[in-house]
Parts: C-alpha cells; sequence; structure tokens
C-alpha cells in the first residue's frame, strides 16, 4: 500500500511539473517585443513623418443594420514604411456605445503583439494583452476594470485578437498590391 502511494505521489509530482513547465515564458521574450512596440509607439506618436516611416489614416461610419442609421464611428491608423510594403502598427478605434481600441504591432510583416481595451466615458473597462512568437501565443494578460459593463461586450471581448491582426495584415498586403499594380498601369 505504501508503495501504491508514493508510486501516486510521484506521478501526480511529475504530471504537475510538466504543466508548470508549459506555463511557463521566457520573460526576456517578452521584455523584448514590450520594448519594440515602445519603440514602434515611439515613432507613431511623435506625429512627424521622417526618411522611414509613412502614416495612414482611414475613417468611416458603423450603421445599424436593418436601419442603416448611423451610431458611431471608426478610424484606422497605420504606420508603414516609405515604400508601403510592410507594416509596423495598426490601430483600431471605433464603437457605438463603447469605445473600442485594438492595437497590432508587427516585425517583419509578422503579428508579435497586440492590445484590446474597451472604454466607457473615457474609462478603460477590459484591456487584454498578447504577446506572439512564430504564430503562437507566449502571454495574454487580462484586466478587468469593470465586470458588470464588460459582460454586456462580450462579442468585443471574445474575438482572437491574433486572427484579427492576421485580417488587419491581408487588408494591408491587398491593399499594398492593388497600389503597386495601379503604378504598374501608369
Amino acid at each position: 500500500m505504501r508503495y501504491l502511494q508514493t508510486y501516486i505521489f510521484i506521478t501526480l509530482l511529475a504530471l504537475l511539473s510538466r504543466t508548470v513547465s508549459y506555463a511557463q515564458y521566457d520573460t526576456s521574450e517578452i521584455g523584448a517585443i514590450k520594448a519594440y512596440a515602445e519603440y514602434i509607439d515611439s515613432i507613431n506618436n511623435s506625429g512627424t513623418q521622417n526618411n522611414e516611416f509613412l502614416h495612414s489614416v482611414e475613417d468611416g461610419v458603423i450603421k445599424r443594420k436593418r436601419s442603416g442609421k448611423t451610431v458611431g464611428g471608426y478610424g484606422e491608423y497605420m504606420l508603414m514604411n516609405l515604400r508601403e510594403d510592410t507594416i509596423y502598427r495598426i490601430e483600431y478605434n471605433g464603437g457605438a456605445r463603447i469605445t473600442v481600441n485594438k492595437v497590432y504591432y508587427y516585425k517583419s510583416n509578422q503579428l508579435v503583439t497586440s492590445k484590446l481595451e474597451l472604454f466607457n466615458n473615457k474609462r478603460v473597462i477590459y484591456r487584454r494583452e498578447e504577446f506572439y512568437k512564430d504564430s503562437f501565443n507566449l502571454l495574454t494578460i487580462v484586466k478587468i476594470k469593470n465586470e458588470k459593463k464588460t459582460k454586456r461586450h462580450t462579442h468585443e471581448i471574445e474575438l482572437s485578437l491574433f486572427e484579427d491582426g492576421l485580417k488587419f495584415l491581408d487588408k494591408f498586403k491587398d491593399a499594398h498590391n492593388r497600389h503597386k499594380q495601379e503604378s504598374l498601369k501608369l
């Protein structure tokens, strides 16, 4: 009986240690990604054009599907290189009753980190950050400031930031390819 208890204890210990090892992440990698995002933000927030980067803005309205009534608006802000073939940052702001802010950071046209924030009256009620390497989610950080208001907007919270970031990247690449084809026609 004693041997059986020891065997069960060692087996459980091995399983728990294996689980913990999978949950660990390399903090230096996360630190490097955060430093890269801060660098890109500093360039983006400077607001000046220089010899390397180009800012792009796209605005629109949000309408109700049935009535067609305008209930909000959105803006997409991009930071790219001058040739417009490499994207560094895409930010989406929009919403009707609540403001949704999504920011995606790309390195070599690969998604490396993303942020999602929900605002109610200019106060953050929900925030999620994700860090990626080779299409693998290294770490997700979630902070909920107002659970009651957050529950009303589960469709924004349940969004896959990685997949959404890839959709924005595809949209950017498609626009670049169209622009390239149009310039070849001239």
